[in-house]
């Protein structure tokens, strides 16, 4: 029975044979189903690192704009439009206004009909007869870091009806660097204010896409002189020592390191808030800070840390956000093993696509007591001892897993797509 199964999805054929006049007439008929396909999906975890202080001083990147524009049309200038009328421009004029129209009716270009542009004579709308998406995909390097720039003001005395989206996307769309959106309550005169969005590219070509967000109803927010240039950074210290970094989502690479620091005294104290995003399939999420060889059992013991999801991504414990800890406050460092971030017995998963995934750690030189850092658990026998350590980041399917926990160390750096 099997072996018809089987068949049937090949090829089925019926063959009937008669003698007639000497000869054989053969009546055939075939039958195939053909292109059947069975494709794994997949998971792609990234991580950014959203914020850090220590001892009280926030991490700033240091970073500048550099090279030539990298946008086309980024002022909407063209094509030109008569002063005080408005044109709506398909993606058969890619060619001319050099945005692609993804969906919607089309990109409206307008002269100084509601208002006025932020520079230039000219500024665009994206719910021209209804709401449209336009992009541009541009040339970049994978690893190289970015600064997309625009300005935005809602169209007058419309009200709240303004969204604009914003992605920055990988090649092909297969995830999101950006995604985010903006919006501002319209009032009687133009409003424009600068968004700017930092990213690190992850392949050769990178699409910046916009797209209305509003009620479709061919009143929308406004876009004019959007910007993508290459950013060259300074390594950035605090100045109590030690190195900082900040990043947008991205896959892990060597360098990209949570703490850099060289002189830590019993008393210092720190936050760092990282954020997940999960692509193709909601994902349990799981954290180790896995110390290397060599590592002193007493900077690893000595420095308490706590762990909660952040709900606003301020590095700032609030009432009623989660403590991944369970039950106790703080628990040291070298402890921090296999750390639920989401799993199942709170019911709360990593969902594709999804902002705000945040996760913050604090930690103190010593222990904490009555939200201070306590540093008389830190002994002097703590000089000159080093602790270092891979922060592992594990994402996993939550399909037929229902029951998962982040269970006793089974990771294995090597087999993980996320580390540090």
């Amino acid at each position: 029975m099997n072996k018809k199964i089987i068949a049937s999805l090949a090829t089925i054929a019926v063959v009937t044979a008669a003698g007639i006049g000497g000869t054989i007439a053969y009546f055939s008929d075939v039958e195939k189903s053909s292109g059947n396909v069975i494709v794994t999906g997949n998971i792609d975890l990234t991580v950014d690192h959203a914020k850090q202080t220590y001892n009280g001083e926030e991490c700033v990147g240091n970073c500048n704009a550099t090279g030539g524009e990298l946008i086309q049309n980024g002022g909407f200038e063209t094509p030109d439009v008569a002063t005080g009328n408005y044109k709506i421009y398909t993606e058969s004029d890619f060619g001319t206004t050099k945005w692609h129209v993804e969906s919607g009716a089309g990109l409206e270009i307008q002269d100084n009909v509601a208002g006025t542009p932020y520079e230039g004579q000219q500024y665009a709308e994206l719910d021209s007869d209804n709401s449209s998406v336009i992009s541009q995909t541009i040339a970049t390097a994978a690893a190289k870091k970015y600064r997309l720039t625009f300005w935005y003001s809602p169209r007058l005395n419309n009200g709240t009806d303004n969204t604009v989206g914003i992605k920055v996307l990988v090649a092909g769309d297969s995830g999101a660097i950006v995604n985010d959106s903006i919006n501002e309550t319209s009032v009687t005169s133009n409003n424009w204010t600068k968004a700017t969005y930092d990213f690190i590219a992850t392949d050769s070509d990178t699409k910046i896409k916009f797209s209305d967000l509003g009620n479709s109803n061919s009143l929308g927010g406004y876009l004019d002189d959007i910007s993508v240039k290459e950013l060259k950074c300074d390594e950035s210290h605090f100045a109590t020592g030690g190195t900082c970094a900040l990043w947008n989502a991205r896959n892990l690479a060597v360098g990209d390191t949570f703490w850099s620091f060289r002189d830590v005294k019993p008393g210092d104290f720190g936050t760092n808030v990282i954020s997940l995003h999960v692509f193709n399939n909601p994902a349990w999420a799981c954290m180790s800070v896995n110390p290397t060889a060599g590592s002193s059992t007493i900077i690893g013991n000595g420095i308490n840390v706590k762990l909660w999801r952040d709900a606003d991504c301020d590095g700032a414990w609030d009432s009623g956000e989660v403590n991944l800890l369970g039950t106790v406050a703080q628990i040291p460092l070298a402890q921090l093993v296999n750390q639920k971030l989401y799993d199942h017995t709170d019911d709360v998963q990593l969902l594709p696509d999804t902002d705000n995934q945040c996760v913050a750690i604090n930690w103190c030189a010593g222990t904490f007591n009555g939200g201070v850092c306590d540093p008389s658990v830190m002994g002097n026998n703590a000089q000159d001892q080093t602790y270092g350590a891979d922060v592992v980041l594990e994402a996993i399917q939550t399909r037929h897993n229902t029951d998962f926990v982040c269970a006793s160390s089974t990771i294995a750096i090597s087999d993980l797509n996320e580390q540090e």
